[in-house]
């Protein structure tokens, strides 16, 4: 009898560990972070708060740990990240080949973005909560708690339709209501621009054909550069152009009339993922910008290499350092910079090495020759950086000149000891 209460025990503990729960009620958080020194500080503090910590150093990592668990209490995820980035991780949870978590809590942070853009994005995508970093202790343990408790703030997207139509504008407004959309409508163009100033919807269901023309203009308004609606053209028109025209102007897709609600509401869907990427690429190349601009306004020298320490770009301040062209300096690699000696050549290959574990290194001092050969003393900042777009990890040096600074310290310390050296003599 005993041995059979303990074999039920026994299968039952093992259900719970196949499902993700144990029996210490502790709550599971699956923690994504490729930054070892980020992970192991979160992970800590949710430790210290009493729950269980399964860590990922990134998002291949975390979908095979979740295929074997079927599932977790919750989801910390960082966003920038090689290969499968927060964003691309948020939609595959959200997606039917992860169906086990299409409604697990998930909170994206992320130290390389902020802001309401971002935010607003990753929300979209399926998180529940974003945080940017840096961020108190105190912020995450109430966003956590929050998450596991079920307070969730669910965003609710905006929809604007323009139908002339009533009953058909009134069937439309209470489809969207209950899949929970927060709908305004207007019969008419003019209180159609006037809502869509004043709400900034996220989807507009635009009607061809109005009593005061067509959605032409509307559509141009709607669809102006930085507007965030993504427009769908309804109409009864048989014209079998109309659909290529609204197209060409900008439309997001275009519904033949009469349509099934169903049908219109997964279009919207799928239209408003797309947007979402679409506005993650915007947002990857308006960071791109802001680095290139900070790439050239820098006093500092600033260089990027690929994997394997090739220059791939480079600042002004480099070439003045150098003394040479961008063009001679791009596509070689970093070790021809310094002095032709196996003592440099080796230090800076354990330099690089080094780097490889450690993530960033600073305050590092080298010798570097200039195109001309003369020798100068550098001081290296250095950090693993990642391509999004093109998933590659590539190196960021800030270099700065430290020769005066080094012949001033050494003419100092020479008039130190010259100064010791006469008052021996008194």
């Amino acid at each position: 009898m005993n041995s059979e209460k303990g074999t039920k025990s026994s299968n039952s503990f093992k259900r719970k560990i196949a499902m993700g729960k144990t029996s210490n009620n502790k709550p599971k958080i699956l923690v994504v972070n490729d930054d070892p020194l980020q992970l192991h500080m979160l992970s800590k503090l949710l430790q210290k708060d009493g729950k269980e910590v399964i860590t990922c150093m990134g998002g291949e990592e975390a979908l095979g740990k979740l295929r074997m668990l079927k599932t977790v209490d919750l989801i910390v995820t960082d966003l920038y990240m090689p290969g499968i980035d927060g964003w691309k991780l948020c939609r595959l949870l959200r997606s039917a080949e992860f169906k086990n978590f299409n409604h697990t809590p998930l909170l994206v942070i992320s130290a390389t973005f902020r802001g309401s853009d971002a935010e607003e994005i990753t929300r979209e995508l399926g998180a529940h909560a974003f945080l940017p970093v840096p961020y108190s202790p105190e912020a995450l343990r109430q966003t956590i708690e929050n998450l596991l408790l079920g307070k969730i703030n669910k965003r609710k997207s905006r929809v604007l339709i323009v139908e002339d139509d009533r009953d058909l504008r009134a069937s439309i407004r209470e489809g969207f209501q209950e899949y929970g959309y927060l709908v305004s409508d207007a019969a008419d163009g003019e209180q159609a621009l006037s809502l869509f100033e004043e709400l900034s919807p996220e989807i507009v269901i635009l009607d061809y054909h109005l009593p005061n023309g067509t959605g032409d203009k509307l559509l141009e308004r709607f669809k102006a550069p930085q507007s965030p609606a993504a427009v769908l053209v309804t109409t009864g028109d048989p014209n079998p152009d109309l659909a290529v025209q609204v197209t060409q102007a900008g439309a997001d897709a275009f519904i033949k009339k009469p349509f099934n609600m169903k049908y219109i509401i997964g279009l919207c869907e799928k239209v408003h993922r797309e947007w979402s990427l679409l506005r993650v690429e915007t947002l990857l190349e308006d960071r791109t910008l802001d680095l290139q601009r900070i790439l050239e306004t820098s006093v500092d020298g600033i260089m990027i290499a690929n994997a394997s320490a090739c220059i791939v770009q480079i600042n002004s301040a480099i070439e003045i350092l150098l003394g040479c062209k961008r063009d001679e300096i791009v596509g070689k690699h970093i070790w021809e910079l310094v002095p032709d000696d196996r003592e440099y050549y080796e230090k800076t290959m354990r330099m690089l090495s080094d780097l490889k574990d450690q993530g960033k290194m600073s305050g590092i001092e080298q010798a570097w020759k200039k195109k001309d050969g003369t020798l100068f003393h550098v001081e290296l900042n250095l950090s693993l950086v990642e391509d999004l777009k093109k998933n590659q990890t590539g190196l960021l040096l800030c270099i700065r000149d430290v020769t005066d600074k080094k012949k001033a310290a050494r003419e100092l310390k020479e008039t130190k000891e010259f100064l010791e050296k006469v008052i021996e003599t008194i």
